[in-house]
């Protein structure tokens, strides 16, 4: 639902600036599978309620990493479509901070209290479940 805004924003714009809804489908990406290739890897490291498994963390970090690589490999076939450069970037600041972070990005334990993902503190401020 978080995204549904900018995508709406997007699209608003691109109509007021002349674009067509219909065009979209003209886009040919190259290497499509690059990208369902990275959001098969994301659901297997991040599997949403009802999935029969769990990730465990290490190796759900890896396993984001290894998308966001090919993420940004896909975005470089594709950048000569308009946006994509400012969509890569994004991605690589937020790969940055992943790996400046040993894998994991960074959150307030607030927004993972609120998530369902923390239960409590320790007496240092860290998550206990």
């Amino acid at each position: 639902m978080v995204l549904a805004f900018p995508v709406l924003l997007a699209l608003g714009l691109g109509l007021l600036l002349g674009g067509s809804v219909g065009r979209l489908a003209e886009i040919r990406l190259r290497a499509p599978w690059l990208f369902l290739a990275a959001i098969g890897l994301q659901i297997v490291a991040f599997p949403v309620a009802g999935l029969p498994w769990r990730t465990h963390e290490t190796a759900a970090s890896v396993l984001w990493v290894a998308s966001y690589a090919l993420l940004v490999v896909a975005a470089a076939l594709n950048r000569r479509i308009p946006g994509v450069p400012v969509v890569a970037a994004g991605m690589l600041l937020n790969l940055v901070a992943i790996l400046a972070n040993r894998g994991t990005m960074p959150v307030g334990y607030e927004a993972m209290h609120g998530a369902g993902r923390a239960s409590s503190r320790d007496s240092r401020g860290l998550r206990r479940d």
